[in-house]
């Protein structure tokens, strides 16, 4: 009984209908192929079939028991997968190529429960070897993620279909309150991006020490602490305890000199934990993250908590798996792209710009200057830089252009930086900001 129980999860009645099935009606194959990969047939022989039926399709060939039995013989698998006997065997005992479609899901059911114990036997071996514990759960998830992500369902919709699962609604719901998306809390910036929206990937560029993250923080605490949405920030350069720090000092006005010697007011600090303590607002302070992790991470959050907007601080501080740091920034840029559609929220990425700005009289930034990879300005729906200029004003004013947006203006606006208390606000002056084509919502 117990070696019964170790024997992996498989149907070979199933994975012969599956094969026979195509036998009898070709048309069945691309039906097959949309839920099966050739390694989820359990038989090895099954295997080496499924390969050479795709191989007859990919040449447009037919597929029957004469065409199938040759190309087997030509590549010298005909043996192995019993001959020509078998092959006539599986396409008599198929009940019926109508129901290839249940065959199928059969198959990858159990090709799922194959791949979970598989996970499985990974963690047993991993915890009783010296790999860290943190190090076999992040891994884990790692792997429950995309085999999760496998089994969604995606693919080709009918237009009609879209339009009628809820874009109606949407169209009202815009209409109604003139606004798709979220508000960053920075007037000028949300008249000209009408806010930050579902799905959108957002890259934000600076050279060091001029305040992108004091900036990703504020939004943050602004769609956390005053529009009560989940916000999940991932800090790979500071530890949580510095973020809150500038919390503290950001939301209860309070200069971060004050925040880090403790010489703060009762009053003043009860003021800011009290918005604190009502933020939906998570941070994780991982340090060298894989994308993978982070992918894992927020949506083990939206499952459990909801999810509105996701900041990574900062982009070139994660880490994935690619041959050269070129290719490896490239593909995390390539994914944050997709998490941000599969999440249905904006990802807000900080990155750094070249050291070639510098040597710039006008100190602006281009799009070439993002560092490490094209791949940043190609997959961003917005591109913002973050630098100074002389504004001939009387206090310190920075400027955050709008480089690139996918569905709206570009332009510059100005932020009135306040770094005494970590905070930008809105600048009251003269700003060059074109007028948007679309309606302007009302700022509340």
């Amino acid at each position: 009984m117990t070696d019964q129980l170790r024997i992996p999860p498989h149907s070979i009645q199933a994975e012969s209908a599956v094969l026979g099935g195509v036998l009898l009606t070709n048309t069945k194959l691309p039906v097959v192929t949309e839920i099966l990969q050739i390694e989820d047939f359990y038989r090895k022989a099954h295997q080496d079939i499924f390969r050479t039926m795709q191989d007859l399709d990919a040449k447009r060939q037919p597929i029957d028991l004469v065409t199938l039995a040759e190309q087997l013989e030509k590549i010298g698998k005909i043996e192995g997968v019993g001959g020509l006997q078998y092959l006539t065997q599986i396409a008599d005992q198929t009940p019926s190529a109508a129901n290839v479609h249940a065959y199928a899901k059969t198959v990858k059911e159990c090709a799922v429960r194959r791949q979970l114990i598989g996970i499985g036997s990974s963690i047993v071996e991993a915890a009783t070897s010296l790999t860290a514990p943190i190090d076999i759960v992040n891994s884990a998830e790692a792997e429950f993620v995309k085999l999760t992500e496998k089994q969604a369902e995606s693919g080709p919709r009918l237009v009609s279909e879209i339009a009628n699962s809820g874009y109606l609604d949407e169209l009202d719901s815009r209409s109604i309150s003139q606004d798709r998306g979220l508000l960053t809390g920075f007037i000028d910036l949300d008249k000209l991006t009408n806010g930050l929206r579902s799905g959108q990937f957002v890259v934000l560029a600076a050279r060091p020490s001029v305040g992108k993250t004091t900036l990703a923080l504020n939004i943050s605490e602004n769609v956390a602490m005053r529009l009560h949405k989940t916000v999940l920030l991932f800090s790979l350069e500071m530890a949580k305890s510095e973020l809150l720090d500038r919390f503290v000092a950001s939301a209860g006005k309070i200069p971060l000199a004050d925040v880090l010697k403790g010489t703060l007011s009762e009053g003043n600090l009860s003021e800011a934990m009290g918005s604190i303590n009502e933020a939906p607002l998570f941070i994780d302070d991982s340090a060298a993250l894989y994308i993978s992790q982070i992918r894992a991470r927020a949506l083990r959050i939206k499952r459990k908590h909801g999810l509105s907007m996701v900041v990574v601080d900062y982009l070139q501080l994660v880490r994935a798996k690619a041959e050269s740091r070129f290719q490896e920034v490239s593909e995390i840029s390539r994914a944050l792209k997709a998490l941000a559609k599969e999440l249905q929220v904006p990802i807000i990425a900080l990155s750094q710009l070249n050291r070639d700005i510098e040597s710039r009289p006008s100190g602006k930034p281009r799009l070439s200057d993002l560092r490490e990879s094209g791949q940043l300005e190609q997959d961003a729906d917005i591109v913002a830089f973050l630098y100074r200029e002389n504004l001939n004003t009387d206090g310190e004013v920075v400027t955050l252009e709008i480089a690139k947006q996918r569905n709206g203006p570009t332009g510059k606006i100005h932020l009135a930086s306040r770094f005494e208390y970590s905070r930008f606000d809105n600048y009251i002056g003269q700003v060059e900001i074109p007028q948007p084509t679309h309606t302007a919502f009302e700022y509340k």
